[in-house]
């Protein structure tokens, strides 16, 4: 009986792709383009997001 464990998954969270992380930047970038379309809409989020950021205006 051996006493170490023969795993070969690595401890942490599993490594972001580079693919993963640009889809997502992009992703985050068509949601702000079609929010400036609306533009009462995007000053709404835009307030939300300083609010929860600390940045009241």
């Amino acid at each position: 009986m051996e006493g170490g464990l023969q795993t070969k998954r690595e401890r942490g969270r599993p490594r972001r792709k580079w693919i993963q992380i640009v889809t997502n930047g992009l992703n985050m970038t068509t949601e702000a383009e079609h929010l400036a379309y609306e533009k009462e809409k995007f000053r709404r989020t835009v307030r939300v997001a300083n609010f929860y950021s600390g940045q009241v205006t």
